[in-house]
């Protein structure tokens, strides 16, 4: 089973194109590269696994739906986050609506010149060192609380050595794994910019 994961693709990238209006990322039923208007899509906050005692794992998502509002395909923006406490209507909520508000704007808006470019910590190594793959599987906690900054360090000691074999298997993934491949249409329509290194 370890094998067949190390053999699937290590991400599935999304690419927003502003200037068509196209919506490209991997299929959910093959792995191929497919395409949809950013307006045939529907957005929506869901669960992406139960999670543990630190809370639950929330991403945002695009739904392609038929005209019985049946999923078609589906694409993670990939923006997660823990919600401690299971509280509905967070910080958890209100930061993955702020942003698929970002990507709402960029494809929408006619001057995008007000929005705020990417800052470094907010892209995500395909290649990864081993200490960066740790950092994926367990993300330092950025708050003013301490009790929270506690309960941090306490769960951190108690997952230690899930978190260890986490971090290895992000690692030995993103080493090995497939790195995907857009079609040359559209790569044409993108941009040479859009390929995902192979290194």
């Amino acid at each position: 089973m370890a094998w067949q994961e190390i053999k699937r693709y290590a991400i599935s990238p999304v690419v927003f194109n502003r200037r068509t209006g196209n919506v490209h990322f991997f299929s959910i039923h093959d792995g191929q590269p497919v395409t949809y208007p950013w307006r045939r899509c529907t957005y929506c906050i869901v669960p992406k696994r139960a999670g543990g005692p630190e809370g639950r794992d929330y991403e945002v998502r695009g739904y392609v739906l038929n005209e019985y509002d049946g999923v078609l395909d589906s694409f993670s923006i990939g923006e997660e986050m823990i919600n401690l406490g299971h509280v509905a209507g967070s910080m958890t909520e209100r930061w993955l609506s702020y942003q698929f508000e970002y990507v709402r704007q960029f494809m929408t808006l006619q001057d995008i010149r007000g929005l705020e470019a990417p800052k470094e910590d907010d892209y995500v190594s395909l290649k990864p060192s081993f200490r960066q793959a740790m950092e994926v599987v367990d993300p330092k906690v950025k708050s003013k609380s301490l009790v929270i900054k506690l309960l941090s360090v306490l769960m951190s000691v108690v997952t230690l050595i899930p978190k260890v074999l986490g971090g290895a298997g992000h690692y030995l993934c993103c080493k090995y794994c497939k790195v995907p491949q857009w079609s040359q249409e559209i790569i044409d329509e993108c941009g040479p910019e859009i390929v995902l290194s192979k290194r």
